[in-house]
């Protein structure tokens, strides 16, 4: 890639880490972590399994949502580093539509001649069970070892339905990709006394590469449970120059523990999560997740956070109390209040969508505030109100 596209990508970068800095300064963002490393078979003619790493890192604020992702494979045919940002933004949280803006940017990289740059900016109406967003995008691709570069724009849309833990997606998209013209050409010439033969069989051979426009049609369907997620997504992809071309993946993922998950992908090819999809071959790979809460939907919008229904506090004796929050579909449940020095404390998964933790207390009066999938903070549902030194609203519970 030349340096007038990297230093484009790079602008692309800046300007939404500027977008995102002014939200975050004024709220309490939550910084999560995950990185998956496992074993998958290397594509085209090598058999062995190489080894693959995946690490994520986001941002959470109560409009705002930031998510750094990377891939890297050192080894094998591929040796790909991918890399992607995305920033998106809650533009008007009272509006009936809850317009959201996304901005992101993906680069990725094959080997030392193939690589991609992806900036794409998208506009999402949602509510908390549905949604639909339409996107445009700038594409660049440069293939080394053919001496060929292009450019394109592209555009794209999409909707999504969430019903319990149940999600539902599907979009048309476009992107480029670079592919041989094929031409007609005699297979084999007669040469014998009559002369070279004008009429005969023919076959197909490549002049070039060409780069053209893909278009992408694709549905996805994820089911989460309190051990388990499940996920299954196909499509079809569509260009001038080659026949269409069918993809299917599933992938299923156990939960060892809160911070521990085992996940197994098997497949056609891999849904296409970054620019380009490298990994078109594979067939089955497994890796070990560590993530210190699950991991955003990131086809859904901001609005479509989990919410908080019920709230319930237990004295077990001697100053001790289980606070316990039902919150169905909730990556992550916080609760911060007087009674934890306003610091906030990490609720523990207890299954059925309720989230559990201890806190010591002294009997009497007490503030305290909920918070899910790192967005606002709010009073617990059902609990008197009051205001607080910051002119916020927290809930108010009597301790016995």
């Amino acid at each position: 890639m030349n340096s007038r596209a990297i230093r484009e990508r790079v602008a692309v970068c800046l300007c939404a880490l500027g977008f995102l800095v002014p939200p975050l300064a004024a709220a309490q963002p939550r910084v999560s972590y995950e990185v998956a490393a496992g074993f998958t078979p290397a594509p085209r003619e090598d058999s062995r399994p190489v080894f693959a790493l995946a690490p994520v890192g986001a941002l959470d604020g109560a409009s705002v949502h930031a998510a750094l992702e990377g891939v890297l494979v050192p080894a094998g045919p591929s040796r790909l580093r991918a890399a992607r940002l995305t920033v998106s933004k809650l533009l008007a949280p009272d509006h009936l539509l809850h317009p959201e803006v996304l901005v992101r940017s993906a680069g990725s990289w094959i080997g030392s001649r193939t690589g991609i740059a992806r900036p794409e900016v998208r506009l999402h109406f949602a509510g908390a069970r549905a949604g639909t967003w339409v996107a445009g995008a700038a594409e660049g691709s440069m293939d080394r070892a053919d001496g060929y570069s292009g450019r394109g724009a592209f555009m794209g849309f999409g909707a999504w339905t969430r019903h319990r833990r149940l999600t539902i997606s599907g979009a048309l998209e476009q992107s480029s990709g670079i592919l041989p013209r094929p031409t007609s050409a005699p297979a084999e010439p007669d040469t014998g006394r009559y002369g070279p033969a004008l009429d005969g069989p023919m076959e197909l051979i490549s002049t070039g590469p060409e780069r053209v426009t893909l278009t992408h049609a694709h549905g996805r369907l994820s089911w989460e449970g309190d051990r388990w997620e499940l996920e299954t997504g196909g499509g079809l992809s569509l260009s001038p120059l080659a026949s269409p071309r069918r993809w299917a993946q599933a992938s299923l993922a156990w939960r060892l523990s809160p911070l521990f998950s085992v996940v197994a992908v098997a497949g056609s090819r891999s849904p296409q999560l970054f620019a380009i999809d490298p990994a078109g071959e594979r067939k089955f790979s497994i890796a070990l997740r560590a993530a210190d809460s699950r991991s955003r939907e990131p086809g859904l919008a901001l609005v479509a956070r989990a919410t908080v229904q019920a709230c319930k506090i237990r004295s077990l004796g001697g100053g001790r109390y289980l606070l316990s929050v039902h919150a169905p579909g909730a990556r992550l449940a916080e609760v911060q209040g007087d009674f934890t020095g306003w610091a906030s404390v990490t609720l523990d998964p207890a299954g059925g969508g309720w989230w559990e933790t201890l806190v010591d207390a002294s009997p009497g009066v007490h503030h305290l505030g909920l918070r899910v999938d790192g967005g606002a903070w709010v009073p617990p549902p059902s609990f008197p109100t009051a205001e607080d030194d910051f002119n916020g609203t927290v809930g108010v519970v009597v301790l016995e």
